[in-house]
């Protein structure tokens, strides 16, 4: 036997529909398993679940909120689980300009299998058991686009993502800055 054999099962129920005429939005819940046949390696498991909303506050402005936790195994005993938040809010300012920004976070826990080269102490004691370590995002951003005429429109924004490991690594931001302009013909 090897990581590699593995038994997976998923199983989410969730709904989604129209609460009024200001409010819509969705919902998730599920759970993730990954059962190894493997002695050495220890089962993975988790609930997964997802919340939307969105909010229009009138014929200009609208605002949506998600939170969201997600479970990524892997078949060779690697894993993945994210909890994130965005809220994010939308203005028309004319018939031909409008903008939109947000505001993030998120968690994000990694697993990695016994046998890992990450693993540091692989002895009869740790048997079983998973290294870990994690990272925080932070982030937030903002856009615009006009549209110039029928054919023509252009849109311009900027991204800010802070990333922090909580080691000696540190943190790192990620700063991104885009401007296009589209044609349809």
């Amino acid at each position: 036997n090897n990581l590699t054999d593995a038994n997976n099962h998923s199983i989410s129920v969730g709904a989604d529909g129209v609460y009024s005429s200001k409010f819509s939005g969705s919902i998730s819940l599920g759970y993730s398993l990954v059962d190894y046949v493997s002695s050495n390696q220890a089962n993975q498991d988790n609930l997964i679940t997802s919340i939307a909303l969105n909010w229009k506050h009138n014929s200009k402005t609208s605002s949506n909120y998600s939170l969201s936790r997600a479970f990524s195994p892997t078949a060779q005993g690697f894993s993945t689980f994210s909890t994130s938040f965005r809220a994010g809010l939308s203005h028309r300012f004319t018939d031909t300009l409008s903008g939109s920004s947000y505001l993030s976070a998120g968690l994000t826990e990694y697993t990695y299998p016994q046998d890992s080269q990450n693993f540091k102490q692989n002895s009869e004691e740790k048997k079983g058991k998973v290294d870990s370590s994690s990272m925080k995002t932070y982030g937030f951003g903002f856009g615009i686009t006009k549209r110039i005429n029928k054919t023509f429109s252009s849109s311009g924004g900027y991204d800010f993502t802070l990333m922090d490991k909580g080691t000696s690594v540190g943190s790192y931001g990620r700063h991104l800055v885009q401007a296009e302009i589209m044609g349809r013909f």
